[in-house]
């Protein structure tokens, strides 16, 4: 019986090709995908925004049997080592969560604005007769920044084969020294749903930007610690 590392050292071969392709575009707005620039969902102190009063209800259905993650390959300046970043689907398999080790930006020194990004192409089975979408996502991490120092941090989802993604942003402006956490609601009409049964190779890419323009002096860390997907949509096909 092949091992747990040989499952995933033939997943890590058949997905080289898709993420040398995704990383190369890994820090720009690439075309295809729906931008959600929209304030994010309260969720607890510190969280920058305001609640939306049309955000969706955020329960979503009960994940089928069967679901689950297979392997999980990952690549970028901020988690330039496997152990940088680590995927975990719970036991009900209702939520995934991808855990950084941090992912952090600082100022000063260096140029006035700085860029860094992980990239995850996480492969999903998805049980036959059945497809998935992002119901709710959920952001926390850790912002100092000084007066005039902004900060940016994007989730860019997409799915192979899929034309079209999901870009949510959560902006943070100084001054502001504490967590922040950001719940985001992917509506029905704006969903990304993967093909029908079989496997998915499901792409999340995490950056930040933390602009200094305004203050190129101002002190300012930037760190994204954890995501989750905390809810999907299912749709029987």
């Amino acid at each position: 019986m092949s091992t747990d590392q040989d499952h995933l050292t033939t997943f890590a071969a058949a997905t080289s090709a898709l993420l040398a392709a995704l990383f190369a575009s890994a820090c720009e707005d690439p075309d295809g995908l729906a931008d959600h620039d929209e304030a994010p969902a309260a969720d607890g102190e510190g969280q920058p925004g305001r609640e939306r009063a049309s955000a969706p209800d955020p329960r979503a259905a009960p994940a089928p049997e069967g679901f689950a993650v297979e392997g999980v390959v990952t690549g970028g300046a901020g988690c330039p080592e496997p152990a940088s970043v680590a995927a975990q689907v719970s036991a009900d398999h209702q939520s995934l969560r991808l855990s950084f080790a941090p992912m952090t930006l600082k100022n000063p020194p260096g140029p006035a604005v700085k860029t860094t990004n992980c990239q995850a192409a996480i492969k999903l089975k998805i049980p036959a007769g059945w497809r998935f979408a992002i119901r709710t996502l959920s952001t926390r991490g850790f912002a100092s920044l000084d007066q005039g120092v902004t900060a940016r941090q994007t989730s860019s989802y997409t799915l192979a084969g899929a034309p079209v993604g999901v870009k949510l942003h959560t902006d943070i402006e100084g001054p502001h020294d504490d967590f922040f956490a950001a719940t985001h609601f992917v509506s029905p009409a704006s969903a990304v749903w993967s093909a029908c049964g079989g496997s998915s190779i499901f792409s999340v890419n995490t950056s930040l930007i933390l602009n200094a323009v305004a203050e190129p002096g101002g002190h300012a860390s930037f760190s994204v610690i954890d995501q989750r997907i905390v809810a999907w949509q299912w749709q029987q096909c």
